[in-house]
């Protein structure tokens, strides 16, 4: 068996062609997320200079620093008339201040830093009413006093699309697997071999799995190398907490960003599975690869496609966006928690399970709402791949 992949790997997922496509989607991938966060790359070493020098954490005594120093900026900045109209002293706000960057920009910082200190504050308080009327100690282990950057938190949290850049590969790298061998008439031939039918078609099952894997492998490696150039994603800040992040302010206080990560990669390892195995029963079916190949595409649009409206269209708040509105705002949203639950790619876009809690009722138990997507992923991926082995019976 261990032959028969590696002929599979050779005939058809290790070709020039193959390494192209793989370029192109990594370059295409590379520019997407320099595209999507491009206002913080631009600011980020100015950021990372505030930040080191304020410190990763917090006290009483910070706070107060840090709002005297606001303070002093404004008056520095702003003439206030009469009527409390501020007018920015444009002479004033080039000149370096205290943290060695442009005032304005300075006051921008402190700021944000004084934001992201109430929000921890908040959530510690709300944390320790949670553990008093609970009585669950586990509430106070949530607490902390992190200073973050939280722009570059948010510019790592909502662009995530790694597992639709993997999905992709997986419908080029397999789409031709049973096509080309039946456009050629070697089919037939094949499967008189030694290994027999069964052996072609679970040869196939694996090598389009094992695909998946490498695929995810590849792209999140290259999408963690990408957060940490661009941004400046290390490890230690993958663990700081995930409401800090814009958009994720209700997820748990326990959450962190490497939470968000790992739901990701794990629903992208799904997705990428049930891609390759719906795209091999495909290919059996057509027998034509280029047929394949724009049917999976057309149909991987059509189930993404709720969920590329949501972010870019309803969960947009530009007011010009609602001319884009295809269905009612609240149609749009019951049929979206529908879909979120049924689709099983729904998952790929992981930032709706963690934006705050979500959940669904099995039997008179309650489940994380992404359980749905993933168990629908697990319970197509037997079916269609027995589907794979059971036309043979039929005689198709």
């Amino acid at each position: 068996m261990k032959l028969m992949v590696w002929y599979e790997l050779k005939k058809y997922v290790l070709t020039k062609r193959n390494i192209l496509l793989l370029i192109i989607l990594t370059l295409i991938m590379t520019g997407v997320l320099v595209r999507s966060e491009i206002v913080y790359i631009f600011a980020r070493a100015e950021s990372r200079i505030f930040y080191e020098q304020i410190g990763q954490t917090f006290s009483g005594e910070t706070r107060q620093k840090l709002a005297a120093e606001r303070e002093k900026l404004e008056k520095e900045l702003f003439d206030v008339s009469a009527d409390g109209i501020k007018t920015v002293r444009q002479e004033e706000t080039l000149k370096k201040g205290k943290y060695g960057i442009a005032q304005i920009r300075e006051y921008g910082y402190l700021r944000d830093a004084l934001d992201c200190i109430e929000a921890v504050e908040t959530r510690n308080r709300n944390t320790e009413i949670l553990s008093e009327q609970m009585g669950n100690p586990a509430y106070e282990a949530e607490k902390n006093n992190v200073i973050a950057d939280r722009s570059m938190l948010t510019a790592a949290a909502q662009h995530m699309p790694v597992g639709v850049f993997v999905c992709i590969a997986c419908i080029f790298f397999v789409g031709s697997s049973f096509s080309t061998e039946y456009e050629r008439r070697l089919f037939p031939v094949v499967c008189i071999s030694p290994y027999g039918y069964w052996g072609v078609c679970t040869a196939k099952i694996l090598t389009g799995i094992l695909v998946a894997a490498v695929c995810n492998l590849y792209f999140w490696g290259w999408y963690l190398v990408l957060q940490n150039c661009l941004v400046g994603m290390s490890l230690r800040n993958w663990a700081l907490p995930l409401f800090l992040a814009e958009g994720f302010e209700m997820c748990p206080s326990g959450a962190a960003m490497s939470d968000l990560l790992a739901g990701q990669f794990v629903s992208s390892i799904f997705g990428s599975v049930l891609t390759v195995i719906i795209v091999l029963a495909m290919s059996r079916l057509i027998k034509r690869s280029l047929y394949t190949m724009s049917a999976a595409f057309v149909l991987f649009g059509i189930v993404l496609l709720p969920d590329m409206m949501y972010p870019m269209v309803y969960h947009n708040y530009a007011a010009e966006m609602k001319s884009w509105y295809i269905l009612p705002e609240p149609e749009f949203y019951k049929m979206i928690g529908l879909e979120k639950l049924l689709n099983p790619l729904s998952a790929l876009q992981f930032q709706y399970y963690m934006e705050e809690p979500r959940y669904m009722r099995i039997l008179g138990y309650q489940y994380p709402a992404y359980c749905g997507p993933l168990m629908m992923a697990l319970a197509l991926i037997g079916i269609v791949g027995v589907c794979l082995f059971w036309e043979k019976k039929k005689g198709l």
